[in-house]
C-alpha cells in the first residue's frame, strides 16, 4: 500500500515531507519529484506525504512499526530534516567592464566558538560574475546539515584562468592581491531552520585598473558584505537632475557621468572615497556604491542599494566617482549628505536637492 503522489508539485525548491513506517528514520524529507516517487513506490511501506506550504517537517508525527524490508532501499532518497542553508551572490557592477570571469569554490562560515565551516560551491569553475541581468542573485549554495551560530563569512576566490573585459571589447588578465576579509554576519541557524545568506561583491570598491602601469592588468582585491535575505533592505531615491547637470558637476564631461551615491555605516560619517592598500586603511570606509542613472519619469537620477543588512547608514553622492581608485586617496569631493536607519525588509527613500 502507498500514497499516490501524482499532483505532487515538482519544483526544485519545494520538499515534501513523508513519514516512513521505519522508526528510526522518522519525520524525514525527501525532494519533490522523483526521489519522492521513488519513495511512493515501495508497495510493503506506508508512505505519507504533504505539500510543504501544508507541513514542514512537523515533529508531532508518531512514528509508526518499523517497515525493515524498505530500510535499504529508502535510505538513498532520505535526507534528514536538517537546518538548511543557501548562499546568493550579488555582484555590484564595475563601470567600464561588461565581463568578469572567476570561480568562487568555497564559502567559509565561522560560528561564535570560532570554528570554521567550509562549504563547496557550484561556481568552482570559471563563470561569468555578469553572465545574469544586473540585480539578478546567483547561487552559490545550497547545504543540508548547517545548524550553528555564526558570526562571520568569507568567500573564496580562484583567479585560476580569470579574465575580464572592458567596454572597449579588450580582454585583460585578472590579479588576485588577496582573499577578501571575514564580513561579520550574526545569525543562528536551528536544525529545523531555512536561511538564505546574501554576498555582495562591490566590485567598483575590488577591481584596480593597472592597465597603464607595468602589470597591464586588472587588479581584484575583493570587498564584500552580506545580510540575511529576510532581512534584507533597500535604500532606493533621487538625486536633483539640476544638480547632476550643473557645470561644476559636470566639469566639461558628458551629463551623469562619475556620479554615484556612496554609503557608509553608522550616523553622520563624514564621506571619504575607498583607499585600501597593503599598509593603509581609510578609517571611514564606504561599504557599497550604486551609479545614479537618468529616470525620466522622476526628471532625477535615480539610485539604488539593495541587500543591506538593518542598521544606520550615512550616505553622500558624488560627481567624481569615475576617479575612483581602490588603492589610493583619490580625495574626491561629495555634495548632499544624509543619514538613515533601515529596518529589516524596508525600502527606504533619500532625496537629494543639492
Amino acid at each position: 500500500m502507498h500514497t499516490d503522489f501524482g499532483d505532487l508539485p515538482r519544483q526544485s525548491d519545494k520538499t515534501a515531507c513523508g513519514l516512513f513506517d521505519v522508526e528510526t528514520f522518522r519525520n524525514k524529507c525527501v525532494s519533490a519529484g522523483d526521489a519522492a516517487r521513488t519513495a511512493a513506490a515501495l508497495p510493503w511501506c506506508l508512505v505519507s506525504c504533504r505539500d510543504l506550504s501544508m507541513l514542514v517537517c512537523s515533529r508531532f508525527l508518531r512514528p509508526a512499526r518499523l517497515c525493515r524490508a524498505a530500510l535499504g532501499l529508502a535510505l538513498p532518497v532520505l535526507a534528514a530534516c536538517q537546518a538548511q542553508l543557501d548562499v546568493d551572490l550579488d555582484v555590484r557592477r564595475a563601470p567600464a567592464v561588461q565581463a568578469l570571469r572567476l570561480a568562487l569554490p568555497t564559502v567559509t562560515l565561522i560560528d561564535k566558538d570560532e570554528a570554521t565551516h567550509v562549504f563547496d560551491t557550484s561556481r568552482s569553475s570559471v563563470f561569468d560574475l555578469y553572465g545574469v541581468e544586473d540585480g539578478t542573485l546567483q547561487s552559490l549554495l545550497s547545504m543540508d546539515d548547517a545548524a550553528a551560530h555564526y558570526r562571520g563569512v568569507s568567500l573564496q576566490f580562484d583567479l585560476d584562468g580569470a579574465n575580464l573585459n572592458t567596454d572597449d571589447g579588450k580582454t585583460w588578465p585578472l590579479t588576485l592581491l588577496a582573499q577578501g576579509d571575514v564580513v561579520d554576519i550574526d545569525f543562528k541557524l536551528d536544525d529545523t531552520d531555512s536561511k538564505a545568506l546574501v554576498l555582495s561583491l562591490e566590485l567598483p570598491f575590488s577591481l584596480i585598473d593597472r592597465r597603464s602601469s607595468s602589470e597591464q592588468d586588472f587588479a581584484l582585491r575583493p570587498v564584500l558584505r552580506a545580510a540575511l535575505a529576510s532581512e534584507a533592505a533597500e535604500i532606493s531615491g533621487t538625486i536633483a537632475r539640476s544638480a547632476v547637470e550643473a557645470d561644476d558637476c559636470r566639469a566639461g564631461r558628458s551629463v551623469g557621468t562619475g556620479i554615484a551615491v556612496y554609503l557608509y555605516s553608522g550616523t553622520d560619517v563624514t564621506p571619504t572615497d575607498y583607499y585600501r592598500s597593503d599598509s593603509v586603511i581609510s578609517l571611514t570606509q564606504p561599504l557599497a556604491s550604486a551609479r545614479a542613472q537618468y529616470d525620466a519619469s522622476d526628471d532625477a537620477y535615480r539610485f539604488t542599494i539593495a541587500q543591506l543588512a538593518p542598521g544606520d547608514y550615512t550616505l553622500s553622492w558624488t560627481c567624481q566617482a569615475d576617479g575612483e581608485h581602490p588603492d589610493a586617496d583619490d580625495g574626491l569631493q561629495f555634495r548632499g549628505v544624509a543619514s538613515l536607519s533601515v529596518s529589516a525588509s524596508d525600502t527606504s527613500s533619500l532625496t537629494f536637492t543639492e
